[in-house]
């Protein structure tokens, strides 16, 4: 179907707050998989959390 993939590791590397048990992404770890899951999708830059 020719799909490409999302990198969520790279969305989240060097963070590894974001991740606390080393698989599962934190609020924020989850926020940053958000935006870059809509930059991936929309070609648009996600707003940043306040």
């Amino acid at each position: 179907m020719k799909l490409g993939v999302i990198d969520m590791h790279a969305a989240l590397a060097d963070q590894p707050r974001l991740l606390p048990d080393r698989v599962h992404p934190n609020a924020e770890g989850a926020g940053e998989m958000a935006r870059a899951a809509f930059t991936a999708l929309t070609g648009k830059p996600a707003a940043t959390a306040k």
